[in-house]
């Protein structure tokens, strides 16, 4: 009497094993719940926000004491933490921020009727460096350590924070001699960036 019970078992069984198969399968192009991890491996274009360095005090008071100024050029802005240059495009990895990121504005620097303007800002993440064009040709401006940066990623925006800045020696010598200022030494440090960047 317990054969056509386990019969029919069999036979449920076997009916179920296709749709069994199928569904922990993803040869046959089904969806899978694994994330593809290669998509933090490719580039995404950047649409907005943007990269803030808040400077270092003790090197603002310093070109304020030798009677050098500065000023962000619009849309670049002044902010709590220093000075705000709005990330227009660029291309960056998820995973690592290597690539490409562009800024409007920029900020100029003034020592009575000295003045130097530095546009077009772009910090390269594979090289470290922010550079910006000075009217005659682009100059690397700062170097980013970028290894010590804090990766504060949320919703769609791409965070690294707290990372330090300092002068290059190519910077330095270049405004040292277009403002008649020594005070501009390499490695002098800025301050301290964030780069928010909205994918």
């Amino acid at each position: 009497m317990r054969r056509p019970a386990r019969l029919a078992l069999t036979i449920v069984l076997a009916a179920l094993l296709p749709a069994l198969a199928a569904c922990g399968s993803d040869t046959q192009g089904g969806p899978s719940t694994i994330p593809d991890s290669g998509t933090r491996t490719q580039p995404v274009a950047l649409t907005g926000v943007a990269t803030t360095i808040a400077l270092d005090p003790l090197t603002v008071g310093v070109l304020s004491d030798n009677n050098i100024s500065w000023a962000p050029i619009p849309p670049a802005r002044r902010a709590a933490e220093g000075i705000r240059f709005p990330i227009t495009t660029g291309d960056v990895r998820p995973d690592t921020l290597g690539g490409t990121i562009h800024h409007a504005g920029g900020i100029a620097l003034t020592n009575g009727r000295l003045r130097v303007a530095l546009g077009d800002i772009v910090i390269d993440t594979k090289t470290g460096q922010l550079s910006a064009d000075a009217g005659s040709g682009r100059v690397a401006l700062m170097n980013l350590d970028l290894s010590s940066g804090k990766r504060l990623d949320g919703g769609n925006r791409l965070v690294l924070g707290d990372i330090p800045t300092t002068l290059t020696s190519g910077a330095a010598h270049a405004l040292s001699e277009a403002l008649n200022a020594p005070v501009f030494t390499p490695a002098l440090p800025i301050g301290r960036a964030v780069i928010s960047a909205a994918r």
